[in-house]
């Protein structure tokens, strides 16, 4: 047993017994500033307890594998706090180093499940981009999934200079590659502050969703205007900051070119898909527009007005034909029915549970 501080060993034996940081780190209150401050108060406390400098020889191996225990759980819940999923006491595994050709990534957890992809938050060596997504396929069978997203992704970032602003509303590939067990996987930006639409439904108003929506509308007239079709306009794809009221469009797995047909689709969002989708049916503008449309209605309140209901539902017809193409058309559209039955636009911070 350990012969110095008593309290020293029963805190090695947690940290190096600990599956989720919860268990180390306890429950964090407030803000995600607050939150952060906390959970390094409590870091710090702990690491000064068992550092291996105060360990006899004999000990120093225990010390040193439990604060580097420590300081993994730390990175997790980080990005538990950043992603706000700190507090579901999910476990996370060891952290695993993984060595591309370009760049060196320290994933951390928690693994976030998507319908076809396995989502592992990471540390990277880029300094512009420290913190990442490594999106890695769950099946060889869907490689061809990661392949085609990344090969849109550097279609779209190919004349960046072009369209600067737009593309801060798409996920920069930085990253593309075989994993050791064949899997593909794109590496992307964390958007840490960002909460998908699943997070935000319930928190918002008509003014919010206005917003949303325009944010939308604005990033799909840029993409189909590069002769791409998202195929995936679901409430998990699209990112909202509740500050900055930025926007991002997410998961471009089953993008086309336009004209040809969507090569899977979200099961648990199949409502939300068009006909022309669920019969493999080739995809258009219209496509995304129909679910960006059942998407926005989705998250609307009880008490939006009918104008509004009706717009959206201009763009749902069960005729790709017979829907509009032109998202930036819409945008303008609806710019001036909010200003019609909302008046001038007014800032207001999104409000979410912590």
């Amino acid at each position: 047993m350990f012969s110095f501080m008593s309290t020293a060993a029963r805190q090695i034996e947690r940290a190096l017994h600990a599956s989720a940081p919860e268990e180390l780190f306890g429950a964090l209150a407030g803000t995600r500033a607050d939150k952060l401050g906390t959970l390094s108060h409590r870091y710090r406390e702990l690491a000064h307890v068992i550092h291996p400098d105060r360990a006899s020889d004999r000990e120093r191996d225990a010390a040193t594998r439990g604060l580097c225990r420590v300081n993994a759980l730390r990175r997790a819940a980080e990005h538990k706090i950043e992603l706000g999923l700190y507090g579901d006491g999910a476990a996370v595994g060891e952290s695993a180093t993984i060595r591309t050709k370009r760049r060196l990534y320290n994933t951390l957890g928690p693994v976030i499940s998507g319908d076809v992809c396995d989502l592992h938050p990471a540390d990277g060596d880029d300094p512009a981009n420290p913190r990442v997504v490594l999106k890695v396929a769950r099946s060889a069978d869907d490689n061809d999934l990661l392949d085609a997203e990344a090969t849109t992704l550097r279609a779209l970032f190919g004349k960046e200079k072009t369209a600067p602003r737009f593309l801060l509303q798409l996920p920069a590939l930085l990253d593309s590659m075989t994993m050791e067990d064949g899997l593909r996987a794109n590496v992307m930006p964390l958007f840490g502050e960002h909460r998908a639409l699943t997070l935000v439904r319930g928190h918002v108003d008509v003014r919010d969703v206005i917003w949303i929506a325009k944010r939308l509308l604005s990033v799909l007239g840029f993409v189909h205007t590069r002769g791409f079709v998202h195929g995936a306009v679901l409430p998990p794809h699209v990112l909202v900051h509740p500050i900055t009221h930025g926007a991002v469009l997410t998961d471009f797995c089953y993008a086309v070119t336009r004209g040809e047909k969507i090569p899977a689709l979200s099961p648990a969002h199949r409502a939300l898909y068009p006909g022309e989708v669920l019969r493999g049916e080739p995809a258009e503008p219209g496509t995304d527009l129909f679910m960006a449309a059942k998407t926005l209605t989705w998250l609307l309140p009880a008490s939006a007005p009918r104008e509004l209901r009706d717009f959206l539902a201009t763009c749902t017809h069960e005729k790709l034909a017979r829907r509009p193409d032109d998202a930036w058309a819409l945008h303008e559209e609806l710019d001036r029915l909010a200003t019609r039955l909302l008046g001038k636009p007014v800032y207001r911070q999104l409000m979410l549970p912590e």
